[in-house]
């Protein structure tokens, strides 16, 4: 029997993936907190599970977590069934069926990224699921499985299982090795073809295509939303919550939004002292908000506190402002170091300690008697952009490549120059391009099929494919950057564009 009531309308432009053992009713209640539109999703929870345990395990969640989807896994058009019409019950506002999880087992229950074997029994699982809701019933997959990941084999899955009903789809940008990889190697490995899933929503723009996969925040969701309908976040919301706290204003246009992470905490108070009532451990909440303070002066202590004292007995909300109380978040805006970024080589380290020295000979005095060094801080940031504005901006070693080639960034009067070792591979797979200001340097080095592994007794050289990105400073005159490779290592100019007031101009001095 289907649902009698008046399906919901989903905003799918953000969404947070379903990810096992992460998104539980707890870290969907605390992600609420940052964001009133963002559409969130349960972890997959198998057919079995509901039909054959108690499904108000699975199924339950805080009324506030709406919007709110529901993930379902499993491959028997009668047991989804069944399970689509539970989610109505418990008034869900999406149903789910996973064809992107490449575990080993979640292949045993046949089940996951396997099916985009077989779009057929796809298709009907969710003409069945359909049948049993007036709900939206999406798909989420991946491009393609082992040496099955060519676009047309991907665009007749989606072309069949559109056939059955099916509208929206979200579509990881990597393909899937069933054999061989681990389901975090499989997040990692194959490299990421966001290209393919414009392309797939070219060609059918009937349809929702969402795009997932190695998306690391809201400016990059900003840049798909110009070619797909929607995007989703993965991991990096997990580890780095904060960055949704301007998703309602950029992404929804709802200018209401938490003030900081200090006032997040603050208003999980209720939830948590609920929860302790009913019988659940701080720990199983908090595990959740470690990331919150993500480059807050105190963020470890945080961490610290919270790890070692949220799971002992009687922990309760007291632990929470104790672990507060590390946070000095009050001198200045909430904004990460720049310490991570030297340390990732995105900042080379002669520029940084050049504009230290420069900002601690002007400030010797300050520096022993100030109350408030962050004034300091900012001072060094200025310094650094205007000694070397632009490729200061960018996390250049991309999430998803193999490995990453060491670079020097060098200026000169009338140039920069980026030189990258990338010994190993050939000019022809290297490709470096420019988009929007971003430098991307990407490629892959190759093993050779011809290596027997047998005999080695160490192996460090990197293989695979790897990408670097820099924001380019205003000055570079984008139409002259120019490339070349010589004994592994590849040199990129970019040289200075000369403005138009630079240029020499003689003034002529007219008799009055």
């Amino acid at each position: 029997m289907q649902d009698i009531i008046k399906p919901p309308v989903v905003d799918r432009r953000l969404s947070i993936a379903p990810m096992l053992d992460w998104t539980d009713r707890h870290c969907r209640y605390f992600l609420r907190q940052l964001s009133r539109h963002v559409l969130l999703y349960t972890e997959m929870v198998t057919t079995g599970a509901l039909l054959h345990r108690d499904p108000e395990r699975f199924l339950d969640y805080h009324p506030d977590e709406h919007p709110l989807a529901l993930q379902l896994g499993g491959s028997e058009p009668g047991e989804l069934a069944r399970c689509t019409r539970l989610a109505g019950e418990w008034d869900y506002d999406e149903i789910n069926l996973n064809v992107g999880c490449p575990s080993d087992r979640v292949q045993s229950g046949r089940f996951g990224a396997c099916l985009m074997a077989e779009p057929a029994l796809v298709a009907e699982c969710v003409s069945a699921m359909r049948e049993s809701t007036r709900r939206p019933v999406t798909v989420k997959h991946r491009i393609g499985i082992d040496e099955r990941d060519s676009y047309d084999e991907l665009s007749r899955f989606v072309e069949t299982v559109a056939d059955a009903g099916c509208r929206t789809f979200i579509v990881h940008a990597r393909k899937a090795w069933l054999q061989g990889l681990s389901p975090k190697e499989n997040r990692e490995v194959p490299p990421l073809r966001h290209e393919t899933i414009y392309r797939l929503k070219a060609d059918f723009p009937e349809l929702e295509i969402i795009i997932n996969g190695g998306i690391l925040g809201l400016d990059e969701v900003v840049r798909h939303l110009e070619q797909v309908d929607g995007a989703m976040i993965g991991r990096a919301a997990y580890h780095d919550p904060w960055l949704l706290a301007a998703a309602d204003r950029r992404i929804f246009g709802d200018s209401a939004g938490p003030s900081s992470p200090r006032a997040v905490v603050l208003e999980m108070q209720s939830y948590v002292e609920q929860e302790l009532a009913r019988g659940s451990r701080l720990h199983h909440i908090t595990r959740h908000m470690l990331g919150l303070f993500q480059g807050v002066p105190g963020a470890r202590a945080w961490r610290r506190h919270l790890s070692e004292q949220a799971n002992r007995p009687g922990a309760g909300w007291q632990t929470l402002l104790d672990a507060m109380a590390h946070i000095d978040d009050r001198s200045r805006p909430h904004r990460p170091f720049l310490r991570p970024l030297v340390s990732r080589k995105i900042i080379p380290h002669f520029i940084c300690d050049k504009a230290f020295n420069r900002v601690t000979r002007r400030n010797a005095m300050t520096l022993m008697k100030t109350s408030n060094p962050w004034s300091l801080l900012d001072e060094f940031n200025r310094e650094f952009s205007r000694m070397l504005p632009g490729f200061a901006d960018d996390d250049s070693r991309v999430v998803g490549s193999n490995w990453a080639p060491a670079v020097d960034i060098k200026e000169e009067d009338d140039r920069f120059v980026i030189r990258a070792d990338i010994p190993g591979v050939s000019a022809d797979d290297i490709d470096i391009s420019m988009e929007k200001g971003v430098l991307t340097i990407s490629g892959e080095r190759k093993h050779e099929a011809k290596e027997d592994k047998e005999g080695y007794h160490r192996i460090e050289r990197s293989f695979g494919t790897f990408m670097r990105r820099f924001s380019l400073p205003e000055n570079v005159d984008a139409d002259k950057i120019s490339a070349s490779s010589k004994d592994g290592v590849v040199e990129v100019s970019l040289p200075k564009a000369v403005k138009q007031e630079d240029q020499p101009k003689k003034i002529t001095v007219k008799n009055g």
